[in-house]
């Protein structure tokens, strides 16, 4: 599987999360039926589910995990994303994703390891030297500015299963069930299939996430207020970074870091 190829390059809409427990999504699914289908990677896949793997980028001073923590509405993650679990030719995407208050924007675009490598992994300034396609030019100059002024590297991989639903009459509404969240501390490239994941073991409930344009619709309302679902401020790598300063290997990391940097322990 190769997941998602989509060519556009940014788009934007709300994005609403909850915990709910795993036993509820087969409910849920069928409150949803007739209103939504399962999208084609779901579709594709025997069990419904397939692997989404994200290597997020932060600096020493996790200035991005805090500015999540403290809740500044207007924030943003770097990352890279694949989908699978390593059979055939893997698909990676090159994505920045914003919050101004409660709109999403996100801005996308497929990358190859050609170009991950030296001027993502590398840290090597791209200045748009390299042919390529114009979104995915403008994309990677915004992530080799932000990797070189804010010094960032990868922090944490972060893997989830995924269920995935898009509305029927408008795709653009997206239902998405995720589980088994784990993730292994500061991934190389050669990482993003990794077996030594750690499971995020604060996490005992399924995360939905909700993504739609404008409004959400009443039948979606309706499912919302019939489970009673309270939204929550849900961030997948924070309860990762979480989950890896429980195993000791980000002991050292504090918000006020005076500028120190961590020396990194990867043995686990």
């Amino acid at each position: 599987m190769t997941g998602p190829t989509s060519r556009q390059y940014s788009w934007d809409r709300y994005e609403l999360k909850y915990f709910i427990p795993e036993d509820w999504i087969e409910d849920i699914k069928k409150d949803l039926a007739g209103y939504v289908q399962y999208d084609p990677f779901s579709a594709a896949a025997p069990d419904r589910k397939y692997a989404v793997r994200s290597i997020y980028f932060d600096n020493d001073t996790l200035d991005f995990y805090y500015e999540k923590l403290d809740g500044l509405r207007i924030r943003k993650k770097l990352r890279v994303r694949t989908y699978g679990d390593g059979g055939g030719e893997p698909v990676y995407f090159l994505e920045i994703k914003r919050r101004y208050s409660e709109v999403i924007y996100k801005e996308r675009a497929r990358i190859s390891p050609d170009l991950l490598l030296p001027y993502v992994f590398g840290r090597q300034s791209f200045n748009g030297e390299v042919y390529c396609d114009t979104g995915l030019k403008r994309l990677l100059q915004k992530f080799s500015y932000n990797l070189e002024f804010r010094d960032l590297r990868p922090t944490a991989l972060v893997v989830y299963n995924r269920e995935a639903l898009i509305g029927l009459d408008n795709p653009r509404i997206r239902i998405t069930f995720d589980t088994n969240l784990s993730t292994h501390p500061f991934p190389g490239f050669d990482d993003f299939y990794t077996p030594r994941l750690i499971p995020v073991t604060s996490v005992q409930k399924a995360i939905l996430e909700i993504k739609f344009d404008q409004y959400m619709p009443g039948w979606l309302r309706n499912i919302v207020k019939k489970y009673a679902l309270y939204r929550q401020a849900i961030s997948k790598y924070c309860l990762c970074i979480d989950e890896i300063r429980q195993t000791g290997l980000l002991a050292g990391y504090s918000k006020n870091g005076n500028g120190v940097k961590k020396e990194w322990k990867t043995s686990y």
